[in-house]
């Protein structure tokens, strides 16, 4: 797919990152635009994330079993120890 880039968009080095149903937000090889254009090719079934902005990396999930586990359970509570008034 071949990009040109007018009205105003930057024509600074593009990042590139790639997911898909195995991968996700994988960086890819930078693109330099070259007369305000560039072409990357793209692979099918895949979602890309094209920007000139940096800072961007793959975040950290938290497993769910795991965060089920550091809640007591089974929990119960009888709301008996609780003032008038004040939210439990």
């Amino acid at each position: 797919m071949t990009f040109n880039l007018s009205g105003g968009l930057s024509t600074g080095i593009i990042h590139v990152w790639k997911s898909n149903s195995t991968t996700q937000f994988i960086q890819q090889s930078d693109i330099t635009p070259i007369n305000g254009s560039f072409t990357i090719n793209l692979d099918a079934n895949s979602i890309y994330s094209i920007t000139t902005t940096t800072g961007q990396h793959k975040g950290a999930a938290v497993d769910p079993i795991l965060a089920l586990n550091s809640f007591p359970s089974p929990y119960t509570n009888n709301f008996e120890n609780y003032l008038v008034g004040v939210t439990p």
